[in-house]
């Protein structure tokens, strides 16, 4: 069907299985999320499709499993249905962490922070600025033509209500 987005057509006996778009999506996402992930793609066998879909029928499978790593462990498989299984080592997901930190140990600290408390806290506070100095404060008065006496206890004010 030459109107449908990438013109895909059902797998063929001896194509690479790679050219499946679904492989590098799920590959991608258990790399990222550091899991092992089972993948289930769905097989319906031409003559179980209407006739006026069989050309389009793109569902030939390729279920598989691959580590935290995004290695497969088990399939693809193509053109028929079979359970899947595999032996999941939990050292795969230790070694995957080890040389990808999906948290950042490279984050910037300046933009971004964890505190970790051992109270309850709210999602979300707001961050203060320091207190501008009295010279501007001074500056910024003489400005807007207010007393510098009267700026500084409306910031007051201010930083009691928070």
């Amino acid at each position: 069907m030459p109107r449908h987005p990438g013109a895909k057509r059902r797998y063929r006996e001896g194509e690479d299985p790679r050219l499946c778009d679904i492989d590098y999506a799920v590959k991608e996402y258990a790399f990222e999320t550091q899991t092992f992930v089972v993948s289930s793609g769905q097989y319906i066998p031409d003559d179980a499709m209407p006739e006026e879909c069989q050309g389009f029928n793109i569902a030939a499978g390729g279920s598989f499993i691959v580590n935290p790593a995004g290695v497969p462990l088990v399939g693809p498989v193509f053109d028929r249905e079979e359970i899947l299984y595999a032996e999941l080592d939990a050292d795969d997901r230790r070694h995957t962490k080890a040389y990808v930190d999906a948290l950042g140990h490279y984050a910037r600290w300046d933009v971004l922070g964890l505190d970790l408390k051992g109270e309850p806290q709210v999602p979300l506070r707001a961050m203060r600025r320091p207190r501008p100095t009295r010279e501007r404060l001074k500056v910024v008065a003489e400005k807007h033509g207010v007393d510098l006496d009267r700026l500084e206890a409306i910031l007051g004010e201010l930083d009691e209500s928070g």
